[in-house]
Formats: C-alpha cells, sequence, structure tokens
C-alpha cells in the first residue's frame, strides 16, 4: 500500500456575518426554445481579428451571432473593401449624415477577416444589408461570396434604422410604404438564391429610442403599420431599443435603476413588440441601456450590467423575441463588453466590461440549450419603487441534451441562500458548479473584471449564496463518454468516515488527481496519486463535510466524509 500524508496550512475563511435570506427556487413548468443571442459588431471600433487577445475575449462572451458590419456603418460599407465608403461622396454633397464614418481610424473588415471570428467563437453570421449606398445585386455577390467562403448564409436583415429622419434615409425611402415596395423585390430575390435564409425587416422602435426625439416623429410612429399592411414575405422584424434607466437623477440608487428596467420594458411592449403581427418573429438586433438623459453616469457600471441582465430576463419572457444581440461587443464604455476604450481597443488586456461579464453568463448558459424555463422563488419578496414592482429574485434554468445550467438574479440589496428544490433533485457524479458576480460598488464606473468579485466553485449542500445585486451560474457539466461515472462508487472507500486525524482511500484503479472542497466550494487540496490506496491526514481541517473529487483516465467520482473531533 503506498502512504501518502499531505500536510494544509490552515485556512482560514471569513464567511458573511449577516444573516442571508434563504429562499427555495423551483422552475416552472412552462418552456420556450432559446433565442440565438449574440453581438452587434461595430466594425469600426475594433481591433484586428489576428490580436488573439481581443478575440480570446470575444469567444470568451458566448453567443450564437454576430452582426456584419454592424449598425449606423452598415449603410455607409463596402464589402468588397472593408471600409466606409469614400470621403469624397460626402464632400461633393452625395451623402449629408455620418460624416464621421469615414472619418474614423479602423482597420479593413473584410468577409475574410469576418471568417476569422465566425470561426473562433463557433458564431453564425447576420448580414446587415446595405440599402442606401449599395444596391441589391452588389448585396447578392456579397452574401454569395459569403457562402463560397464557407459562412452560413441563414440570417438576413434589410438595412438598419431607415425610419429615422436622416436626409440620406428620407432621400433613398421617403416612406415606409417606399421601403416596404423595394424590399419586396429585395426579398424575393434574396429568397431565389437562398431560400432557406430568414430574412427581418427594419421595424421602428415606436416610444422612440431616445429622449431628444421629443415628440415622437411621425415617420417613426407609421412605420410599423405601413409595413405590416405590405404583408411583405419576411420572417421577422428587427428592432433597436435602448432602454431609459427611469430616472432623470445623475446620480441614482441602485434600486431606482433595476425599477427602471422594469417600467421602460413594459413601455416598449406596450408601443412595440405587442403590436407584431403576420406570425413574424422578434429580433432585437440592438439593446442596452441608454442613460444619455443621466449624463452618462450610469453606464460602464456593475448595476449597468445588472440592468441589461435584467432586460434579457424581460426579453426571454416573450417567446416572439427569437433573435437577441446587444450592442456592442467593443467601443465607447457607454456600451463596450470588452475594454476597448480606444480605436483600436486595449490591445493588452480586452477585459469583459461589466455589462460583458454580466452578458456573459447569460450567453454562455444559452449556447447548446434547446430550451428555457422561467423559475420561481418563495419566499421572494416584492421590491417597490415609485409605481414599479418587481421581485427581489429572477431567474432561468436552460436545458438540452448536454445543458442544464440556472442563472439566477438578486435584485435586491441583500443576500439571498437559494436553496435548489426540482433544479438539480439528484446531484450527479460532479456537482453543479457556480460562478457568482458582484460588486462592492454597484454604481462605480469604468468597471471591468478586475474590479468585481467573481467567486467559482461546487455547489454543495445543495444550494447556493446569491449575494446582493449580483449574479449567480450554475452549470451542471457532462462527463465525459469515455468514462466510467460513478455517483457513490462501492470501488472507492473512504475510511473511517466521520474521521478526525487519518482518512485512508482505497480501491482506485488508476493514476489520477484528488481534489478535497469545503461546502462553501473553496478548493482546499488538489494533489496527483499514482496508488490503488493512500492515506491523508486531515487533521487541520475544521469540523464539518467535505466533498471528495477524484479523477482518473477510468473513474470520475465524487463523495463525502465528515470530520468530527
Amino acid at each position: 500500500m503506498g502512504y501518502l500524508r499531505i500536510l494544509f496550512l490552515s485556512l482560514c475563511i471569513c464567511g458573511n456575518l449577516t444573516a442571508q435570506q434563504i429562499t427555495t427556487a423551483q422552475r416552472r413548468s412552462v418552456q420556450r426554445g432559446v433565442p440565438l443571442v449574440g453581438f452587434n459588431l461595430n466594425s469600426l471600433t475594433k481591433p484586428t481579428w489576428a490580436n488573439r487577445s481581443f478575440s480570446d475575449s470575444v469567444r470568451s462572451l458566448g453567443m450564437h451571432i454576430i452582426r456584419y458590419p454592424g449598425g449606423t456603418e452598415s449603410q455607409y460599407f463596402d464589402w468588397e473593401t472593408g471600409k466606409i465608403v469614400p470621403l469624397d461622396l460626402w464632400t461633393n454633397g452625395t451623402l449629408k449624415n455620418f460624416q464621421y464614418l469615414a472619418m474614423v481610424r479602423a482597420v479593413p473588415h473584410t468577409l475574410e477577416d469576418f471568417k476569422v471570428i465566425l470561426e473562433r467563437t463557433s458564431a453564425k453570421p447576420l448580414f446587415c444589408l446595405n440599402a442606401v449606398t449599395s444596391t441589391l445585386s452588389r448585396q447578392l455577390a456579397m452574401l454569395r461570396r459569403a457562402r463560397e467562403l464557407g459562412m452560413a448564409v441563414e440570417y438576413i436583415e434589410l438595412a438598419n434604422e431607415l425610419f429615422f429622419e436622416d436626409a440620406d434615409f428620407v432621400n433613398k425611402y421617403p416612406t415606409a410604404t417606399s421601403y416596404a415596395a423595394d424590399m419586396r423585390i429585395w426579398i424575393d430575390s434574396i429568397r431565389k438564391e437562398f431560400p432557406t435564409a430568414k430574412i427581418a425587416l427594419l421595424g421602428a422602435t415606436e416610444d422612440a429610442l431616445t429622449p431628444s426625439l421629443q415628440p415622437t416623429p411621425t415617420r417613426i410612429l407609421t412605420w410599423n403599420d405601413a409595413l405590416f399592411a405590405a404583408n411583405l414575405r419576411a420572417d421577422a422584424i428587427t428592432f433597436h431599443h435602448y432602454f431609459l434607466p427611469g430616472t432623470s437623477r445623475q446620480r441614482p440608487q441602485a434600486s431606482e435603476l433595476l425599477a427602471g428596467a422594469f417600467r421602460t420594458w413594459q413601455r416598449y411592449k406596450a408601443y412595440t413588440s405587442d403590436s407584431v403581427r403576420n406570425g413574424m418573429e422578434i429580433w432585437l438586433t440592438e439593446y442596452n441601456l441608454n442613460d444619455a438623459q443621466n449624463d452618462y453616469t450610469i453606464a460602464s457600471s456593475w448595476i449597468h450590467g445588472v440592468f441589461d441582465a435584467v432586460l434579457f430576463h424581460l426579453m426571454l419572457q416573450d417567446a416572439k423575441n427569437s433573435m437577441l444581440l446587444l450592442h456592442q461587443i467593443t467601443g465607447n464604455p457607454t456600451y463596450a463588453s470588452l475594454d476597448s476604450y480606444t480605436d483600436f481597443g486595449d490591445t493588452t488586456s480586452n477585459r469583459l466590461t461589466a455589462q460583458g461579464n454580466a452578458i456573459r453568463l447569460w450567453h454562455t448558459s444559452a449556447v447548446g440549450a434547446d430550451s428555457v424555463a422561467e423559475l420561481t422563488f418563495s419566499p421572494n419578496p416584492s421590491i417597490t419603487v415609485g409605481n414599479t414592482s418587481h421581485p427581489s429574485l429572477i431567474g432561468w434554468r436552460f436545458s438540452g441534451t448536454r445543458k442544464g445550467d440556472c442563472v439566477l438574479i438578486n435584485l435586491s440589496g441583500q443576500d439571498y441562500t437559494v436553496r435548489l428544490g426540482d433544479l438539480y433533485p439528484i446531484l450527479p457524479s460532479l456537482p453543479p458548479t457556480f460562478e457568482s458576480i458582484s460588486a462592492a460598488n454597484p454604481l462605480q464606473l469604468r468597471v471591468t473584471t478586475k474590479d468585481l468579485t467573481i467567486r467559482k466553485g461546487i455547489v454543495s449542500s445543495h444550494q447556493v449564496s446569491v449575494p446582493s445585486y449580483g449574479l449567480v451560474r450554475l452549470s451542471l457539466q457532462d462527463a465525459p463518454t469515455s468514462v466510467t461515472t460513478l455517483k457513490e462508487p462501492t470501488s472507492v472507500t473512504l475510511a473511517p468516515n466521520p474521521v478526525d486525524h487519518i482518512l485512508h482511500v482505497a480501491g482506485l484503479r488508476d493514476k489520477g488527481t484528488i481534489t478535497i472542497v469545503n461546502m462553501l466550494g473553496n478548493i482546499l487540496c488538489t494533489h496527483p496519486f499514482a496508488e490503488s490506496s493512500f492515506d491523508i491526514d486531515i487533521s487541520v481541517f475544521p469540523i464539518g463535510i467535505f466533498l471528495c473529487h477524484i479523477q482518473t483516465p477510468t473513474q470520475r467520482i465524487t463523495t463525502r466524509f465528515s470530520v468530527i473531533r
């Protein structure tokens, strides 16, 4: 028998002395399909994809879809050069708006460049077609070239924000009816060459996208009805919405901001999404917080990330929402998911911002899942701010052949312990892992990963702590199909159990690694072994219950032992 003695340094874990509220989570029986998730690219404010740090950070965000080439620039983008159309078109008076686009110092962004990040992220493209400075024939040529390069031509968006009263847009399409008439031709032509592609018309958000648009222009108010009346053969309608925080105070409380997410969402539903008809899906191809009226004293804070996480929750509640793309991957801190605050980005860190970290938990749960069900919590006190009430806790469980993730969000100022109820009724051989994100100061600006409190570990005692204004992702990892997985294996023994000094481990088949964690998920020891049995000195362990994870080429085992004195 091999003899292994592992010496541990004393470990002091300082817990939160404030009593946590305790609640139990259950999932609703009603499920919906998982929407496609991803990002608006905004190709003008990104580093080159050859920057491996940047592309790796983008991949960590999790996504099904990347919108190419982006938003406003899409209507002035030449796909063959990967650049904005020449500045001469503005100086000679052909174009009137957005001249700054041609003056931004940006790296080219050709289809060949775009293919690199699609391969690195396993994402698919949403092609936003240029209906202002290009032609149908040139846009069809772009789609053909994309197909030749091996890209999936499955999702197509017919232009970007032409409902605004900018001169270039009005000159091209004086009314929504003229846009619809032209798009009828575009849709028919696209379907002939790409019959399985889904095509989305450009919809207007009728309660106005920015506070400066007061009152809402008639062009915006009448745009959607004109499209529905045309009854085009489109699969979806796209909306862009930048949700107001619901308060004009420059230094609002976190509770005010989160209540604002619920309040402005109801306005959006009432004025826009509830009016969608003709069986069309809704693609939100741009969404985010808009705190311009607060002089951007909220954007880039952790509460901004929680705000966007609440928006994702609200969008999930309507099954018509089948595509959810956050604006944007990189750019200025008002909207960026990566810490790239220069024209070309921060090429040394590319850290995730607050909103990037928050939305990452949603996206990585959604990718690979087939369905999702909303969670209920009991008890779940209501929070009321002004005339808006919302629950303290929200969450969803994602399901699929290889997924079992949950996202839990605490919208209150106090910590919660969430009992997992029927979410994971039987702990697998490797219990769910958790990642918890919160911030000491939720209103601190320019927050990135280094400023956040991020904890990772293994769920124990069938419950998890969700900090105030915090997000938690639970992940049920799959065991590899090539190894044997046992829940409480009889071949491996831990004795004596309970134990006070020496723990004897026996019955192992091969060399491997043993990892011991406490019930908070903190790893106390990881050590390789080559013997079929060995002893562990646990005399410095405190009294309590511990999990022992053993992994070998043929076994993946989790079992428990307790320490007594």
